[in-house]
This record gives C-alpha cells, structure tokens and sequence, in this order.
C-alpha cells in the first residue's frame, strides 16, 4: 500500500522512545532510513558550519 509523502515529527522526552520507534518502523520496512533525518545529524552538521 503506497504512503502518502509528507513530513512527521517525533517530539518528546529523553528515553521516551522515540528512536526505538523509528528504527522498529524501518526494521518492519514501513519507512525507509534514507526517509529519517536526525536533529543529531543536523546539530553535527551545523557544529562544523562556519559563517565565516
């Protein structure tokens, strides 16, 4: 069954599950890794910017 594209945000608490969940979405291949951004990836990305 074909997903509507769009954009889903994952808000809470430390520990409150939130990656678990994610990863048993792509473990069950109903979303694809390539799909999940990170607010980790970005603030790494972000700390090696310069602006400059």
């Amino acid at each position: 069954m074909p997903v509507p594209a769009g954009l889903v945000v994952l808000v809470g608490p430390p520990a409150s599950g939130k990656t678990s969940f994610v990863r048993a979405l792509i473990a069950r291949q109903q979303i694809d890794a390539d799909a999940v951004v990170s607010s980790d990836e970005i603030r790494e990305a972000a700390a090696h910017f310069s602006f400059a």
